[in-house]
């Protein structure tokens, strides 16, 4: 039978034990306790840039990934004829969860509606700028509509075509935002016409 004192030290060792590795995990910090000084995001109150996950971000407060993903952005409404605030207009998604490092953007990112968690759209940052591949889905988060890749916050011209999903039953030539909204996406449809180049 095993003793009251040895039950006692088990189970301060577990404790002990689950409280190391609570630490080595990556420190969150949800946007309504963050605050951005000089272009760098810091735990409010605190002195140094934070390092971690930064969540719940609202997109307007990343400029960097709202200007570099303009051109792709102006394409697909282009193509579906939306306007600016009306339903059918194609967004990057509202909230975001971000990686940073001292304060700056570095890493994998990822943005979703305000209602639900389908993600919108994939990005990586490094040192605050767009870099690697880039993705965007459409609002049910099962279909790819635009990917391309970043070098250094521009857009590459060699990989720069949104590929459109669409219901089959509906002609190439006559893309409406019925099909943009429509459940049953089966033809992929690669989009002749590159992104126009990327921002600086």
């Amino acid at each position: 039978m095993i003793s009251t004192v040895l039950r006692q030290t088990l189970r301060v060792g577990m404790v002990g034990a689950a409280l190391v590795l609570a630490g080595c995990g990556k420190k969150v910090l949800d946007f309504r306790n963050a605050e951005i000084a000089n272009g760098k995001i810091f735990s409010s109150g605190a002195n140094s840039p934070f390092s971690g996950q930064v969540t719940n971000i609202d997109i307007f407060k990343i400029p960097n990934l709202n200007n570099g993903a303009s051109p792709i952005l102006k394409t697909l409404n282009s193509l579906i004829g939306a306007s600016l605030y009306s339903d059918e207009y194609i967004t990057l998604g509202d909230l975001c969860d971000v990686n940073v490092k001292d304060g700056i953007l570095q890493g994998k990112g990822l943005c979703k509606a305000v209602k639900g968690d389908n993600v919108i759209s994939e990005f990586s940052f490094e040192n605050g700028v767009l870099q690697n591949h880039f993705k965007m889905f459409s609002k049910t988060s099962e279909f790819v509509i635009a990917e391309a890749d970043f070098d250094s916050g521009r857009l590459d011209e060699k990989c720069c075509y949104p590929i459109l999903i669409m219901d089959s039953s509906l002609p190439k030539q006559n893309l409406k935002k019925e099909s943009w909204m429509a459940t049953s996406f089966v033809t992929l449809w690669t989009v002749n016409t590159p992104f126009t180049k990327g921002v600086s």
